[in-house]
């Protein structure tokens, strides 16, 4: 049995008791995504989580004003074209500005060569999961994976690519650079497998 698929209820707890610890913003809000600000003892947590095939990411968002929807999808390309999309769940009509939380855990299944998503919002008391597996077709040689690493100002309708997973038969590859580039496919059409997740904001 997957790890993960056995304690998905106590990875979320302490997932979700994290957030409550971080909390939002005391200050008035700004329109953001960024990575979660941890403490160290937070940190400690997600490292210890994260471990072998497994990655825990979590990121944090304030608006100015109130936003009609906050989705989040995952979108597979080969080659630059668009063949797959999953999760696609999102959280709707909130009426005031918000701030809020969003936990990824993806999870690296060798035996059968693909990956399973967990994704969690939480803003205020309310949290919306789901939940994806995507399966690797042909062999690849390497990986290179990231997720955001600087904050992007959120606008009406906008993307935000929150991590980025890239496969090559023919070689290394390099990290992962300007993640927002990844919303534009031509960026990235020499490659035979792109695993894009993105954050949709709606005002």
């Amino acid at each position: 049995m997957k790890w993960v698929s056995n304690n998905l209820p106590i990875l979320f707890l302490v997932i979700t008791f994290m957030f409550v610890l971080t909390g939002c913003s005391a200050n008035e809000p700004i329109s953001q995504i960024m990575p979660m600000r941890l403490s160290d003892e937070q940190q400690k947590i997600v490292d210890m989580i994260s471990t072998g095939d497994q990655q825990v990411i979590l990121f944090q968002f304030d608006t100015s004003k109130p936003l009609s929807e906050l989705g989040i999808r995952l979108e597979v390309y080969e080659y630059g074209i668009l063949t797959e999309t999953h999760l696609g769940f999102a959280m709707v009509g909130m009426s005031r500005p918000v701030g809020g939380n969003i936990s990824v855990v993806i999870t690296e299944n060798r035996n059968d060569n693909s990956f399973d998503w967990n994704v969690s919002l939480r803003e205020g008391g309310s949290t919306n999961s789901n939940s994806a597996t995507t399966i690797l077709q042909g062999n690849m040689m390497a990986r290179a994976f990231g997720p955001m690493t600087e904050a992007v100002d959120i606008v009406n309708n906008m993307d935000a690519v929150l991590f980025v997973s890239r496969f090559t038969n023919t070689g290394s590859l390099t990290t992962s650079g300007d993640m927002q580039s990844y919303l534009e496919p031509s960026n990235f059409s020499r490659y035979p497998l792109v695993h894009v997740l993105i954050a949709n904001f709606t005002y």
